[in-house]
């Protein structure tokens, strides 16, 4: 594995503007970085309170990205990328290799969705939901510890 966890975050636009905040604020805070794996080039526009947000760049496109170059994949919510995500077939194949490998994952509120569409489950998805910012930000924190706890090597390399 590498020195520091290779970090997959699956989004388009129409993510969840809320989540996008909270997932960067707990992985700077854990000194971690994810890669925006897109099936967009350039920006995704991520959606909030009934209007487009932030601009995140893509880093690398879902049609030619692998799920064994990376170590976990986080998959944030926001309806409008999850009806995009369903609709290419890329995903699929790209989500199912994190559980054909045990790789963890990590689902926030409408990513889970795209499991369920694929019929895909396993022990290493941490599947999580919040009522109100505090629980949003809490569940970002379960990230990051579903993030250590299956990753505790690398984890204590960025520290």
């Amino acid at each position: 594995m590498n020195p520091t966890p290779q970090i997959a975050l699956l989004a388009a636009s129409g993510v969840s503007e809320h989540e996008m905040t909270a997932i960067q604020r707990a992985l700077a805070a854990a000194k971690l970085r994810a890669h925006v794996v897109s099936p967009e080039n350039g920006l995704i526009h991520s959606w909030g309170d009934g209007t487009w947000g932030h601009c995140y760049p893509a880093d690398a496109k879902l049609e030619t990205s692998l799920g064994s170059d990376y170590d976990m994949l986080i998959l944030p919510g926001g309806e409008r990328h999850v009806q995009k995500l369903l609709k290419n077939p890329h995903t699929r194949r790209f989500v199912s290799a994190f559980f054909t490998t045990g790789k963890p994952l990590a689902v926030f509120a409408e990513g889970a969705e795209i499991l369920k569409t694929n019929e895909l489950s396993g022990d290493n998805a941490l599947i999580l939901s919040y009522e109100d910012a505090d629980a949003l930000m809490a569940a970002a924190d379960q990230m990051i510890a579903h993030i250590a706890a299956n990753a505790p090597a690398a984890m204590a390399q960025a520290a």
